[in-house]
């Protein structure tokens, strides 16, 4: 199902016209110095929210020193607040990544729905990788060796364990609260107080004096958002389990019932609380397939290096196992694991079962039947032999 152009598109003043000559066709076509414009504007956009994020994160954590100096209270509490800001900071960089990224989506005038989809999801998950993990990888690989601000934050026996346990239930935890707020407790509070308001007389004579069609109802509900949004903020949370699984297992379960909380909230919302989405067909799930390897790739070298450099897992199997031999063994599990995903890709997920494969043939050879009997062009067989400025195009054929 080939996408057509965006109303947005045709509409901005930076879009002109032009004629095919293939297709003998005008199209539409984006001012290209534009576009490299506000594709580079919206590239130097997302590196400098992602160094405001760093630096705020960074700054928390140096805080924390700070606030047990000045309050007076144990490394235990301010590593917990600490925790909770950086899971309000998570949520509100989310928010005003969002709203940004929108604004310069938009200004970078997109063509196709596809194409204005894939560049607001690239910007999203780069921004995200860094909003959401940053504090993770910071206490898990960078706490013992970096100083922000001059400030040691290094942990006593160099291994952060616990205190990256603790920070990664918080800030799920957290978030899984926000969410479970947002999606599910505020909508059903604002239906209970719908429900609940009283009308006056006036009021009720107008409403029966106008007969208003269940169409025209849903016609009021709000227009559903499609479904990056609910891929994003999954993507978010199986994140933590992919890359940091290792350092908490209970994680698998907190998501577990996150997901079934959405997947009740979301039943919900499509049901009652937004208009019946339109039809749309894809053969995949596009993008995020491609990020989602990006995330399988990611998991493999973090989880890795939670062994090797974080985690006292393979001290415990091996006492005396020295710290080059404890890397090298991460690495060659790293690299173990790597080739069974390339081999997984290339004998499982490449392959094609014989069955579907005879099938497709069956129906390509039935659709290429049909069409023989109809003078339909064809693209790759058509090609014109010649061309003039006065004329038009000759295919070989009368």
């Amino acid at each position: 199902q080939p996408d057509t152009d965006r109303r947005e598109f045709v509409q901005n003043p930076r879009t002109y016209k032009r004629l095919n000559t293939i297709s003998q066709k005008e199209e539409y076509y984006p001012d290209p110095l534009w576009r490299g414009i506000a594709v580079v504007a919206g590239f130097f956009v997302v590196v400098a929210l992602i160094a405001a994020n760093v630096f705020l994160v960074l700054f928390i954590e140096a805080s924390k020193t700070h606030v047990e100096e000045i309050l007076g209270v144990s490394e235990t509490v301010a590593n917990f607040v600490g925790a909770l800001i950086q899971g309000a900071l998570i949520i509100v960089a989310r928010m005003v990544g969002d709203m940004v990224f929108f604004i310069v989506n938009s200004f970078e005038n997109w063509k196709t729905p596809r194409q204005y989809s894939n560049a607001l999801i690239c910007k999203r998950f780069t921004f995200g990788l860094v909003s959401s993990y940053f504090v993770v990888f910071f206490i898990g690989f960078m706490a013992n060796v970096f100083h922000p601000f001059g400030v040691d934050r290094s942990c006593p026996d160099s291994r952060c364990i616990d205190l990256l346990e603790m920070t990664i239930a918080v800030i799920f935890i957290e978030n899984s609260i926000y969410n479970f707020v947002v999606k599910s407790l505020l909508p059903k509070l604002s239906r209970v107080g719908a429900a609940g308001a009283k009308l006056d007389d006036g009021e009720m004579a107008e409403l029966a004096e106008e007969a208003v069609s269940e169409a025209e109802l849903q016609g009021k509900l709000e227009v559903y958002g499609g479904v990056d949004d609910e891929y994003a903020e999954k993507v978010a949370e199986i994140g933590y389990l992919m890359l940091f699984g290792a350092a908490m297992p209970l994680l698998s379960v907190l998501i577990l019932v996150s997901c079934i909380n959405d997947l009740r909230a979301d039943a919900e919302r499509l049901l009652n609380g937004a208009q019946r989405p339109s039809y749309k067909r894809g053969k995949s799930i596009g993008t995020w397939a491609v990020l989602l390897d990006v995330m399988t790739i990611m998991g493999i070298i973090s989880q890795c290096c939670f062994l090797a450099f974080t985690s006292n897992s393979l001290y415990y199997y091996f006492p005396g196992m020295t710290p080059m031999a404890n890397a090298f063994y991460a690495i060659a599990l790293e690299h173990a694991l790597l080739f069974f995903k390339a081999l997984w890709d290339a004998e499982v997920c490449g392959s094609v079962p014989e069955e579907v494969e005879l099938a497709f043939n069956r129906k390509v050879h039935e659709r290429d039947y049909i069409l023989e009997k109809f003078d339909t062009f064809n693209v790759e067989e058509d090609v014109a032999f010649y061309t003039s400025d006065e004329g038009r195009a000759y295919y070989g054929k009368d």
